[in-house]
């Protein structure tokens, strides 16, 4: 019972035992079990949001220092660490890549609340993740471009 209730299959539980599979599908099928093995699973079901939802509380608390560290991120002595810090920033703001940048509008205090709310809704793994990917893209070798001379005759 306790290896259904874990939610084995009825071959494992029946090789563990061993018993048939069909003795196995009979004991699962009387009602004392069935309802047992259902009590079970919502066990199972409600342990499982449970620590969803603890998890989420958790990141959701550390996403105000997550966003504050990307902040810090834009003094960096390293100027690639500034610019992957201020790519991040934007990214999570809404301006990603490709993405038109929205009408030009002066920071008043709605701004800042707006973009205080997005940092707050981030998780820490979102944070780190944008921080992980954008470092690989700052450090990517990059070709020098070389402008061609402009033409005096075109002036």
């Amino acid at each position: 019972m306790e290896l259904l209730a874990a939610g084995h299959t009825d071959s494992a539980v029946a090789h563990e035992l061993g018993v048939d599979r069909g003795t196995v599908r009979r004991w699962r099928g009387e009602p004392d079990v069935a309802a047992a093995l259902a009590a079970a699973r919502r066990e199972r079901e409600t342990a499982a949001a449970d620590a969803l939802d603890d998890a989420r509380r958790i990141l959701a608390e550390a996403a105000p220092r997550a966003a504050q560290a990307l902040v810090d991120a834009l003094d960096d002595d390293d100027p690639r660490v500034a610019l992957a810090a201020a790519a991040a920033l934007l990214d999570r703001v809404g301006l990603t890549k490709g993405a038109a940048a929205p009408s030009p509008s002066p920071v008043g205090p709605d701004a800042v609340a707006e973009l205080s709310a997005r940092f707050r809704r981030m998780t820490d793994a979102q944070l780190e993740e944008s921080i992980r990917e954008l470092e690989a893209e700052a450090n990517r070798p990059r070709g020098v471009v070389i402008l061609p001379a402009e033409d005096p005759s075109t002036g």
